[in-house]
């Protein structure tokens, strides 16, 4: 029963750290389309 809870407990700390991953991934590739628009709407 230990192994399985920690198991449980386990892949879903790496499922929350995937999710945050991919969030932040996102963000950061979201802020830089934004900036190059801005740039390139600028000149």
């Amino acid at each position: 029963m230990i192994g399985v809870r920690n198991i449980s407990v386990f892949s879903s700390i790496t499922e929350l750290l995937r999710n945050g991953i991919g969030l932040s991934l996102g963000y950061i590739s979201f802020s830089k389309l934004g900036w190059k628009f801005e740039v390139t709407n600028s000149s």
